[in-house]
């Protein structure tokens, strides 16, 4: 995404609670630090600002680190068997201490096999959609969701469309609240 289409998000999404930065692998963009940077000009803090990583930036790990342990924002590194395993450093940059382990403000944290990240692009094999709010993709396209097959709905510049946000467009079931049957899903994948 270009910063331009970047900044045009920010715009768009005026007021609204939350943004979640994904990727592929957002660290590798050219401009990392200045969405980052944009996203806290624009009072995204703490848990506001998350962001999942797969952990492949070591440097820019230990300054995400710095920032999540702070309660800037929240980043979540990827632990599980979809992604190359972690240099040990950052497993243990984002190992919560005693330091730290009782404090509201540290946001890192791990995602993984048993707390797997389950949106519509996840890799889990899950045939299920949870995805909670809109997908805006590097052009500023908006999309119902994350799912490969979810339809353009509007984009960063127009706006949405004439779209009944009631419905499930991207043809999958959604998810269920019961977490002992998501797990169960999971499971019977992970097997």
């Amino acid at each position: 995404m270009s910063i331009k289409t970047f900044k045009q998000v920010l715009k768009y999404i005026e007021g609204e609670e939350n943004i979640v930065i994904g990727g592929g692998e957002p660290t590798i963009h050219p401009k990392f630090w200045d969405i980052i940077g944009l996203c806290l000009t624009n009072r995204y803090y703490g848990t506001n600002l998350w962001m999942a990583s797969n952990g492949s930036q070591k440097e820019i790990m230990r300054r995400l680190r710095d920032m999540a342990r702070n309660g800037i924002m929240s980043v979540s590194v990827s632990n599980d068997k979809f992604h190359p395993p972690l240099d040990p450093d950052i497993k243990k940059w984002f190992t919560k201490d005693k330091i730290y382990d009782n404090s509201d403000m540290d946001l890192r944290e791990f995602h993984g096999p048993r707390n797997p990240i389950r949106v519509g692009r996840s890799k889990t094999g899950i045939k299920a959609c949870c995805c909670e709010g809109p997908f805006i993709n590097p052009k500023g396209d908006i999309h119902h969701c994350g799912c490969p097959k979810s339809p353009k709905i509007g984009n960063v510049w127009e706006g949405i469309g004439d779209w009944d946000v009631s419905f499930d467009t991207c043809g999958l079931k959604i998810l269920e609240e019961d977490e002992d049957e998501e797990d169960e899903e999971v499971e019977e994948y992970l097997v």
